[in-house]
């Protein structure tokens, strides 16, 4: 770790961030396919599929879901944690997806900032939640 400090100070606070950025990516990227392929594979690639159709099917009715006839104690603070959160952080992700974004499409907007990121969080928390689950 420290000589990983020291080549990053040494190449430049720029060239560093960005070495020291791309081999985290590449190291949690070996990690993930090191779990989906020594881990329990047919079991991770079962709940992807299970867990994908659960989402799916309930998403309209979770999305919808007020507690009118019920207690709501958990859905509104739930709600407005997590509200006041995302609140919180969208100028700072609004400008830096305006910043990375000028020049693409729609198309491309809406597939680099929603479908991949989404994608590979759904496959990543996939994999790492089913084989905790198997363990």
């Amino acid at each position: 770790l420290t000589v990983l400090f020291i080549l990053s100070a040494v190449s430049g606070v720029g060239k560093g961030v960005q070495f020291l950025s791309n081999l985290n990516m590449v190291i949690a990227l070996l990690l993930l396919l090191f779990l989906a392929i020594i881990g329990p594979t047919v079991f991770i690639f079962d709940t992807l599929i299970e867990s994908l159709g659960y989402y799916l099917s309930d998403l309209v009715s979770m999305s919808f879901r007020t507690a009118a006839f019920s207690d709501g104690k958990w859905l509104g603070s739930w709600t407005i944690f997590y509200w006041a959160w995302w609140i919180s952080w969208a100028p700072f992700v609004g400008v830096f997806i305006a910043r990375i974004s000028r020049g693409r499409t729609i198309r491309e907007f809406i597939i680099g900032v929603l479908l991949i990121p989404s994608a590979v969080t759904f496959f990543w928390f996939t994999v790492m939640g089913g084989t905790a689950l198997h363990s």
